[in-house]
């Protein structure tokens, strides 16, 4: 494992010259990127413990690569997502944030990735391995639904023709049934469109992720959360139904940008 060590202040100076991480293109999971963290020269330690290498590469796709933070220090193994690519990477910094949405972020340092003999990596791709993880969850929920939904389906079929078997394939197949009930409940909706989803079609913690689609990029992301006000109105003595207020229901979208 080749640890890069470098330092890197949390207040950002233009004309500063940006210190520079060289790798190369294919070298995977063997790179390692340890930035010690100050403020005017102090050691500084985030007040947000959630950390991303965040990467525009050359060739303008990006990658977001989940970090650690120490006393006073970010670290990162490069994943093979951050380093397929070519050339002097756009911008490189380190960004922390919380389920608040607070966020702060470190001066950009140079990430260099040079060229290798062998092209097969193909073309970078944006990657988010945030988003990598939350679609293998969505999989796995949607995985137990179908294996609980054949299993009622196979202890309905062996219970034709006896009685006393139906009765036990019965018990059996509303034991399944209530498991994919609780499983399909845990499973969120997921949107991935530009427009809004319905409002019909909302609960409490669900996904949309909005796109340009003439950019073919995520505009940003949106959870549903159910308990905010929106624009709901309250009879009081400054509310009241008008042409332009009306009453509504609760809930608005929080969005997380990029």
């Amino acid at each position: 494992m080749i640890n890069h060590v470098i330092a890197l202040d949390m207040r950002k100076r233009p004309g500063t010259v940006p210190q520079r991480v060289t790798v190369r293109r294919g070298e995977i999971q063997t790179q390692k990127i340890t930035a010690s963290l100050t403020v005017d020269g102090a050691t500084y330690t985030p007040t947000c413990q959630l950390a991303r290498l965040c990467v525009l590469h050359a060739d303008g796709t990006w990658a977001r690569s989940t970090a650690t933070v120490g006393n006073g220090t970010v670290s990162v193994t490069l994943p093979p997502q951050a380093v397929n690519g070519a050339g002097k990477c756009r911008l490189a910094y380190f960004e922390f944030c919380s389920g608040d949405s607070a966020s702060e972020t470190t001066e950009d340092f140079a990430l260099v990735i040079l060229g290798s003999v062998d092209g097969s990596g193909g073309q970078s791709e944006d990657y988010d391995n945030e988003l990598d993880a939350l679609k293998r969850e969505w999989a796995s929920l949607n995985a137990a639904v179908t294996s609980a939904t054949k299993r009622a389906e196979s202890a309905a079929s062996s219970a034709e023709g006896n009685a006393d078997a139906a009765n036990k394939a019965a018990s059996a197949a509303t034991a399944a049934a209530k498991q994919a009930n609780a499983a399909a409940s845990a499973t969120k909706p997921y949107y991935m469109q530009a427009a809004e989803p319905a409002r019909d079609k909302r609960v409490d913690g669900m996904l949309w992720l909005k796109t340009n689609e003439s950019t073919h990029k995520i505009a940003s992301f949106n959870r549903w959360d159910a308990g905010l006000p929106g624009t709901a109105l309250w009879p009081g003595a400054t509310t009241f139904p008008s042409d332009s207020t009306y009453p509504d229901e609760k809930g608005a979208w929080t969005a997380f940008g990029i």
